[in-house]
């Protein structure tokens, strides 16, 4: 009954309470949908201005983009004639050491004769004198196209390597100076004298009495023989530019013809006489019929030479100039390139500050919006508050109606319940005693439950072990079921192979009948022998006893012949030391008769008895003996034969330890030698195609000691003086070493190698040149390289990098550009951003 008074009132103060709230909630709402109908117009005029900002930022990033592009498409133009210009340097590097090789052959005037450097010499002193005569050989005054210099150098010969002389008066005066003659022949043609020396070449009689020599060949306007195999007179492939020697050409070479072929030679001497012929492929035909054939070497030739030596002067112009150009070029694109930067920052900022205006009108049309909402859902939150507020003081009032009602109904059940709880009370007392005794026979019962419980768990899971086991034999039984069936079918065909082998079977019992007859006369024979053996053993045993002990006594009787020999060599020296008596002297000049037959007599034992005794006195008057003396002397003379015999043993093993050092020594030095100009060979050309020229070597500091000698690597880029790899800059050190390293690997390849950041210090160029290096080695051996360089990237056939695109988490990215198609593998951007932030690995 307290218990309903007090929802009553419970209820009431609800009633009060909500009608309270009831009226704060019809103000709130009337107050938000005034600032709901405000926020309408203040959003309106937002989106307006948001849509008038997107639109200008829109065409500010449509410039952007265009001129990004437009940016790309100059970059691509700058990197295409930066790689232009890279490869005119590298290309002008090569000429330029070509050009180098070829002034040093000229300078030094290789390929010369003995006689001719000599005169060289003479004439480059700083005075002369007479020898100022001489102007120069041939050849430094001939002019002649590359691809006929070495046909030039044919139709020339030893006339090459003449000497021209202003003054043979000089000329006579300097060789009468000279003290000794040439080490070599030298020619000095005179100029007064330079007639043409094919006007006195004997002619080929056997042509000229030829019937095909009576017709004769027509002649050009030239005074040529007309004939389409003709390709020109030698002549006019040459000139001079020296005013004095205009007709030098002419003199040397004006009865000389190059044709196509030896055919076309013998057709044109044929029908005239007295010219000579130099074919396309280096033959010569004289005007007396001789014929010249064979390789020459053409780069021998000095007119080649200087040929090739003039070509790469004007290559090495035209190089200069291209580069020049393309300087300007790549200057002019790096300058549009940086206008571009310079108007795409600009862009940049003011779509950035659109950006944000935008940004910022969006956040406030975001929190105007957000506002609408949270109004208009408190207005619609607000009036379904009122409706249901309204509604739960209905309810609360019609329950505080039934609550009032049930209080005065509940007084009156309670003093009904009073009188019923004093008689339960004593009910309860009685029961508690009653509950006590069966809680004691509940717990007994719950322990019976208990193992009842666990029983019942293992039989179950006996019982489910039981099932499968029962599938398991169902199984097995099917199983067997089915090789029972194979099982009969294989025994029909064993009982059909038994009845074969039973008659085979007949057939090998009386082979085996035979055998087991052989192996019992064989057993008995083997148990004969094995008797006999045995015998023999023991009496070999016996004879090796015997022969032991006879060792062993013949062994003592030598130890005691020693011991004896010993002792009388020691009585020997003894009475040499203490007595100077030498006691074989002693006794081959005892005085004994001579017998009869020669031999001596006797000594006599009285008077050798009377000796010893005299002797000892003697002994006994000269005092006491060291008696430990002669035991010292044994041991001594015992250490010293073992250590005699160590000594033996150690200069044995010495020599032998000498021996097999001299044999490692020699395999190590052949096979060092032979690596050595292996890797020296291997080095020398890597180098030139990591450099793109070039020339380098590695040298041993001491030739005479190549195992303990040091190794100095000498080289020279293309366009540098030789110098030692301590001088060169960091890429050039890479890339030398990088020479060396795959030399040595190409000596002896692995199936791997393993390359950690070697192109760190390389450009583009470089790097291109590497990996074409690199690619020539993968028909034996796979590279794994650690890089950072895009331009090594692209050359790879798997890429694996290692990003965190996370913060502490790290990501393995592989990428195998087989698997990709053509139109969609990476571009160069797409690649630089796979390995952006990482050690990307490629293979």
């Amino acid at each position: 009954a307290a218990h309903l008074q007090n929802d009553v009132v419970s209820i009431k103060a609800q009633v009060d309470q909500l009608q309270r709230g009831r009226e704060r909630l019809r103000q709130r709402s009337e107050q938000a949908a005034g600032h709901l109908a405000s926020l309408d117009v203040e959003l309106q005029e937002l989106t307006q201005a948001d849509e008038a900002l997107q639109a200008r930022l829109a065409g500010a990033r449509q410039t952007l983009a265009a001129e990004r592009q437009e940016r790309e498409r100059l970059q691509s133009l700058a990197d295409q004639t930066n790689q232009l210009r890279a490869d005119l340097r590298a290309e002008r590097s090569g000429v330029a050491s070509r050009m180098h090789v070829l002034e040093g052959l000229e300078k030094s005037h290789e390929g010369l004769d003995t006689g001719v450097r000599e005169v060289f010499a003479l004439m480059e002193q700083a005075d002369p004198g007479p020898w100022r005569a001489v102007l120069g050989i041939i050849a430094d005054f001939l002019t002649v196209r590359r691809e006929y210099a070495p046909l030039i150098d044919l139709a020339l010969g030893d006339r090459a390597q003449r000497f021209l002389v202003r003054d043979a008066g000089l000329l006579q005066q300097a060789l009468r100076e000279r003290p000794q003659p040439f080490s070599g022949r030298v020619s000095f043609l005179p100029l007064n004298l330079t007639a043409p020396e094919n006007g006195q070449a004997r002619t080929n009689r056997l042509l000229e009495l030829s019937r095909r020599s009576r017709m004769r060949m027509p002649l050009s306007p030239e005074g040529v023989p007309a004939h389409t195999g003709i390709v020109a007179l030698a002549e006019h492939l040459v000139a001079c530019e020296h005013p004095e020697l205009g007709d030098l050409p002419a003199q040397l070479l004006g009865q000389t013809l190059i044709v196509r072929d030896l055919d076309t030679a013998r057709a044109i001497a044929g029908h005239t006489s007295g010219h000579r012929f130099v074919t396309l492929q280096g033959e010569v035909l004289d005007p007396d019929g001789t014929v010249t054939v064979g390789t020459h070497h053409a780069e021998a030739g000095i007119l080649s030479r200087k040929s090739e030596l003039r070509e790469l002067r004007e290559k090495m112009v035209e190089l200069e100039r291209r580069l020049a150009e393309t300087e300007r070029d790549l200057g002019d694109l790096r300058e549009r390139v940086a206008g571009l930067d310079r108007q795409a920052v600009t862009l940049q900022e003011s779509i950035d500050v659109l950006a944000e205006q935008a940004a910022d009108l969006r956040w406030r049309l975001g929190q105007h919006r957000q506002r609408r909402d949270g109004l208009h859902e408190e207005v619609t939150l607000s009036r379904s508050e009122i409706s249901g507020v309204e509604k739960e003081i209905e309810n609360l009032e019609h329950s505080w109606r039934q609550a009032s009602a049930q209080a005065q109904e509940a007084e009156q059940q309670v003093r009904l319940l009073q009188a019923r709880l004093e008689k339960a009370d004593e009910e309860i007392s009685e029961r508690e005693r009653q509950r006590q005794l069966h809680q004691q026979r509940c717990t007994a019962a719950k322990v019976g439950l208990a193992q009842v419980a666990e029983r019942l768990a293992a039989l179950r899971a006996k019982h489910r072990q039981i099932e499968t086991d029962l599938q398991q034999r169902r199984q097995e039984r099917v199983q067997g079921e089915r090789q029972l069936q194979d099982s009969r079918a294989r025994m029909a065909e064993s009982q059909r192979s038994m009845l074969q082998a039973s008659a085979a079977q007949a057939t090998w019992y009386q082979n085996k009948e035979a055998r087991e007859r052989r192996l019992v006369e064989l057993n008995q024979d083997r148990e004969l022998k094995r008797q006999e053996r045995h015998v023999l053993g023991e009496q070999a045993q016996a004879a090796r006893t015997t022969w032991q002990a006879q060792q062993e006594q013949a062994h003592a009787r030598e130890l005691e012949v020693n011991d004896l020999r010993h002792r009388r060599a020691t009585l020997v020296e003894r009475m040499r030391e203490d007595y100077q008596l030498d006691l074989a002297e002693l006794f081959r000049s005892r005085p004994a008769q001579a017998t009869r037959d020669g031999s001596r007599q006797p000594l006599n034992a009285e008077q050798v008895q009377e000796e010893i005794a005299e002797l000892r006195r003697k002994l006994s008057r000269l005092g006491s003996v060291n008696l430990d003396s002669l035991q010292e002397l044994a041991e001594l003379e015992n250490r010293a034969g073992n250590l005699k015999a160590q000594a033996n043993d150690l200069a044995a093993a010495k020599q032998a330890l000498q021996e097999i050092i001299g044999k490692i020594n020699q395999d190590s030095r052949r096979l060092f030698a032979e690596s050595f100009a292996a890797i020296r060979t291997h080095f020398q050309e890597l180098f030139r195609k990591l450099f793109g020229g070039g020339m380098a070597d590695v040298v041993l500091e001491d030739e005479t000691d190549i195992l303990e000698s040091g190794v100095e690597i000498i080289a020279r880029p293309p366009g540098k003086e030789l110098r030692s790899i301590s001088l060169m800059s960091g890429g050039e050190k890479t890339l030398t070493a990088v020479a060396l390293l795959l030399a040595i690997f190409r000596s002896k390849p692995s199936p791997f190698c393993i390359l950690d950041e070697v192109d760190a210090a390389l450009d583009e160029a470089n790097i291109g040149r590497f990996t074409t290096v690199l690619r020539d080695f993968l028909d034996r051996s796979h590279f794994i390289i650690i890089t950072h360089s895009k331009r090594t990237m692209t050359v790879a056939d798997v890429l694996y990098g290692v990003t965190m695109q996370e913060s502490g988490i790290s990501k393995r990215v592989a990428v195998r550009f087989e698997d990709w198609p053509e139109d969609a593998l990476p571009q160069n951007g797409q690649a630089v951003d796979l390995a952006v932030g990482s050690d990307t690995t490629v293979g």
